[in-house]
């Protein structure tokens, strides 16, 4: 399926009202809050890094940025089968897209060291994503 497709299903399935383009957005910053989550800890200053980071995504429009953090939350504190799905779609998505995969890498390793630095659980974590992501 390919992205177009999957961003439409997506949409219909959850009820979004973002566009594609601010799914797509979105959807590149999914491996960093899962980084973030990996440690069982999703602190204030991932919170906070997290809402700006939607914020700027959406161009300040609240209702898009509070949209982009719930989706994002709610994929990442889910069932790993669904955030497999979605990152598959995102790997293909990325494929041929090396300022896609380099944005990615960034946003994780950022994640990684927002909050005392990067633990073993969150290097981990992003050498799993990375590999998954086809980013090595």
């Amino acid at each position: 399926m390919n992205f177009s497709d999957y961003y439409q299903n997506y949409k219909s399935e959850r009820k979004l009202i973002l566009s594609e383009n601010q799914f797509a957005e979105m959807m590149l910053m999914l491996p960093s809050i899962l980084v973030s989550f990996s440690d069982g800890e999703f602190d204030e200053l991932e919170k906070a890094s997290l809402a700006a980071a939607c914020e700027a995504a959406s161009g300040g429009a609240n209702v898009i940025s509070y949209e982009m953090y719930n989706e994002l939350t709610a994929i990442a504190s889910g069932i790993e089968a669904n955030q497999n799905e979605i990152l598959s779609n995102l790997k293909d998505f990325i494929a041929n897209d090396a300022e896609s995969k380099e944005i990615v890498s960034e946003l994780m390793e950022d994640a990684g060291k927002a909050s005392d630095g990067l633990s073993d659980v969150e290097s981990n974590k992003i050498s799993a994503l990375k590999s998954a992501l086809n980013l090595n």
